[in-house]
């Protein structure tokens, strides 16, 4: 029975890996995906509004408006080249660098990737029409069937990215059962694309790109403004900013909601997964991302308060700037606000704790949606008093609709300040899910203002024209900032999404046993997404360099030649630029480099001689707490398990405590019993959600942390004697659990393998997972071998919230014997 054994660690390394050289195979993947991502990105998020912009002009008859979208439209021409030249090299170094991992991917979606391959081409041949052509199909029905290829060009493009974000996504969410070897019987490649987190990566990237690619424009139109020689040319190039602008961040104000939903999503795939997402040693990386996004939300209100002074009556909004912006900062404070500090224990213990007395109250979750939404509201808020400024609304509800418009910015704000404040007085499980309603308020808001807004806007009165191309410098560069900015949040975001997998090529499938195993710490991953975002912020600026050279050369007689001056105003331009994106991505890079810096570690086994004494115990314990064990993922925080290394509840630290914790149990006994077999004893106050730590570590590291936990206030009783000598077959991988026996007794085996720790026996212990009481009446003989194989194939109802919590490895921990000892045992339990 060969599919009952599918679960096996591809620990081989031998040709599993390739050789990089200066920056290791892993910096070579991370550098060619990160760019060829970057301009994917632009190339399907730029056709979207290009098409939109050309309906404008053809319904509207406003060839500024087809000017436009030709121009988006020149943009792409050189970005698609590159998108499949760094492809092309993103597939050379996977399939050189981790040849089984390509190996493993192509045996699950070799059909897909033919797909993509031939819609590549096909979108490529698509764009070439829809843009050659656009000065031969520019009137009557030729224009609409131009539309139609610009549409198909979107169809195309969409396409693309989804198949490809079903191998990203197969990576974090592969279907339950999933082994190195093959899908599950009876799971389609169809299956391995549409995973948990397919759906959402979907609506995150393409919200996403289309911000992405209107803050390019952005940047785009405002080097042009920047470096242009007439009026016109500066109207056209203010407009076209604005334009980029308003894509990116009206869009931009909805991706936090797809991101809310993508998080739901990891969690609900894999707790862990998600505990370690954001509360693991990547939850310093949020602290960074609201650092950026904080940046964002500025740079786009600072451009429209500067652009208000182009339009004839926006002084009377004026007034408001001064309080927005005091909104906008304390909101980004707030979000800023780290919940759990990383301190020395001797900072803990005079704070009482990992968290701060007083930003303890705005790290929390409550706080920190409360000030995204009041973010997203004020933003919005600037949009309108934009698109308002130079209109005199003349319909005769216009007053009563300005105030039911403005009863839905204070009913909106109302909801998120009581939800947040309200969201302290209640359980976690219940504030989570005030989220919801703040949201909702929020959206609601948008959508019945901007209502409200058209109908007043109909045949409204202008307060004068728009003076497009009166604007200041410094509202230019900040479209740059906004553009290196979003740059560098993708780089950031694509960091969060693979460090999640932490040493899994494929989460629990396919792991990662490299020497570069281990998800580095955010100042390392900072230094590689500036690398790639460096080069790629200063393309814009040099596709136009390359185009004002080619427009001089054109020019006839004396407009031939540039004169010294209007070249020595280029580079002046050209180094102002260079220097905002430099100074920005090195503001991003410091960020990083300052904060805690956490690593994923790979648990590894250790080598403890036979005359190890305590202190080195302790010192090996402490690596293991802090790295691979994954301790400080709850530990410490005091919400989602007791504090260890402070004070809990008055009783001390975990050292000072643990031998009076359970009665007739000294401290020793009592670690390893918290360790082993979790459910045994929980303390009030907590679910019982720990797993068994033989699942990830060898004898030798529990024995290494639990004298690291004793030192913590207490004595150090662990001893050599208690480590278990190696046999002579060698270390037993730490992530296998517990060593094989040769017993078959199906007692001592449940026992043994921790079974009791999550499972009801004879009417005792915790009720994690399905009782094994009554297993025999629910499920046949088959069932429960497949469950105990491949535990994440199908997940019991009404045990959702446990679901990845059981080990993968009791095909490697178990004979065929011992297996069907079990299932007969289970089978029997009427």
């Amino acid at each position: 029975m060969p599919d009952l054994f599918l679960l096996q660690a591809a620990a081989d390394t031998t040709g599993a890996y390739g050789h990089f050289p200066a920056i290791g195979a892993r910096g070579a993947v991370w550098v060619a995906a990160e760019v060829h991502l970057m301009f994917a990105a632009f190339v399907l998020g730029v056709p979207m509004f290009a098409v939109i912009t050309e309906l404008i002009g053809i319904v509207g008859k406003d060839a500024k408006y087809d000017k436009l979208s030709k121009e988006f439209t020149r943009l792409l021409v050189f970005a698609y080249s590159a998108t499949a030249l760094w492809g092309g090299l993103l597939l050379f170094f996977l399939t050189t660098l981790y040849p089984r991992f390509w190996s493993h991917m192509a045996r699950i979606f070799s059909l897909s990737m033919w797909i993509y391959a031939g819609l590549f081409f096909i979108e490529s041949f698509t764009l070439y029409l829809y843009y050659y052509g656009w000065d031969r199909w520019k009137t009557g029905r030729a224009k609409w069937g131009h539309r139609g290829l610009g549409l198909l060009l979107n169809v195309w493009g969409t396409t693309v990215m989804f198949i490809a974000n079903g191998w990203l996504t197969y990576m974090m969410s592969p279907p339950k059962g999933t082994t190195a070897e093959a899908l599950p019987k009876g799971v389609t490649m169809w299956n391995a694309i549409a995973n948990a987190t397919w759906i959402p990566i979907n609506i995150h990237r393409l919200i996403a790109n289309a911000v992405f690619g209107g803050a390019i424009v952005a940047a785009y139109a405002a080097y042009r403004f920047l470096s242009a020689k007439t009026d016109e040319e500066r109207a056209h190039y203010d407009w076209m900013g604005y334009v980029g602008n308003f894509i990116a961040i009206s869009t931009f104000i909805v991706l936090p909601f797809a991101g809310y939903y993508l998080g739901r999503e990891i969690y609900q795939y894999n707790q862990q997964m998600g505990i370690t997402m954001m509360g693991g040693f990547m939850s310093w990386l949020w602290i960074v991302q609201a650092v950026l996004i904080g940046v964002l939300f500025l740079s786009a209100n600072y451009y429209l308060w500067i652009g208000m002074a182009r339009i004839p009556g926006a002084e009377r909004f004026a007034p408001y700037t001064k309080w927005m912006l005091i909104v906008l900062v304390v909101c980004w404070i707030v979000w800023a606000t780290p919940h759990t500090i990383i301190a020395s224990r001797e900072e803990l213990a005079a704070m009482g704790g990992a968290h701060h007395p007083f930003l303890n109250v705005l790290g929390v979750m409550s706080a920190k949606n409360t000030a995204v939404n009041l973010m997203i509201l004020t933003t919005f808020l600037s949009f309108l008093i934009y698109r308002r400024a130079n209109t005199r609304p003349i319909v005769p509800w216009a007053r009563t609709g300005t105030i039911v418009q403005a009863a839905m910015f204070a009913l909106s704000a109302g909801v998120v300040l009581f939800y947040g404040i309200y969201g302290y007085f209640v359980e976690a499980i219940v504030r989570i899910g005030f989220s919801v309603y703040q949201v909702l308020a929020v959206l609601a808001c948008i959508f019945g203002v901007t209502v409200i807004d058209l109908f007043l806007g109909r045949g409204a009165e202008s307060r004068g024209a728009i003076r497009w191309g009166q604007m200041p410098e410094r509202s230019q560069y900040a479209l740059f900032v906004l553009a290196v900015t979003f740059t560098w949040l993708m780089g950031l975001m694509g960091f969060a999404r693979s460090g999640i997998r932490q040493h899994w090529h494929v989460w629990e499938v396919l792991r990662d046993t490299s020497s570069q195993a281990a998800t580095p710490a955010l100042g390392a991953a900072a230094n590689m997404i500036s690398a790639s975002s460096s080069g790629w912020a200063a393309w814009p600026s040099r596709r136009c360099r390359s185009r004002s050279g080619r427009s001089a050369r054109s020019q006839p007689g004396r407009h031939r030649h540039r004169t010294r001056g209007s070249e020595a105003a280029m580079w002046k331009t050209n180094l102002k630029v260079l220097l905002i994106a430099l100074t920005v991505i090195g503001f991003y890079t410091g960020v990083a480099h300052i904060i805690p810096q956490l690593q994923s570690e790979v648990p590894s086994a250790l080598d403890l001689s036979s005359g190890v004494t305590p202190e080195a115990l302790v010192a090996a314990g402490e690596k293991i707490f802090n790295g691979a064990g994954g301790c400080t993922t709850c530990h410490g925080l005091g919400t989602r398990a007791p504090n260890l290394l402070t004070d809990h509840a008055g009783q001390g630290t975990i050292g000072a405590r643990c031998g009076s914790r359970k009665p007739g149990m000294d401290c020793k006994a009592y670690l390893r019993e918290s360790l082993t077999n979790p459910g045994a004893f929980v303390v009030p106050g907590f679910e019982n959600i720990m797993p068994d730590m033989r699942r990830q570590l060898s004898e030798d590291q529990i024995w290494a942390v639990i004298a690291y936990l004793q030192s913590q206030g207490g004595e150090v009783t662990v001893t050599a004697d208690d480590i278990p000598k190696t046999p002579a077959g060698g270390a037993a991988s730490p992530t296998a659990g517990p060593a094989l026996t040769a017993t078959t007794d199906p007692k001592l085996l449940i026992v043994e393998k921790g079974c009791v720790g999550c499972h009801i026996v004879d009417g005792k212990g915790p009720q994690i997972g399905p009782p094994f009481d009554g297993m025999g009446r629910r499920h046949n003989a088959e069932y429960i071998r497949r469950s105990i194989l491949l535990p994440n194939a199908d997940t019991a109802k009404g045990y959702e919230k446990y679901a990845g919590m059981m080990p993968q490895t009791f095909g490697q921990q178990l004979s065929g014997a011992q297996l069907e000892a079990l299932v007969q045992f289970l089978v029997s339990r009427k």
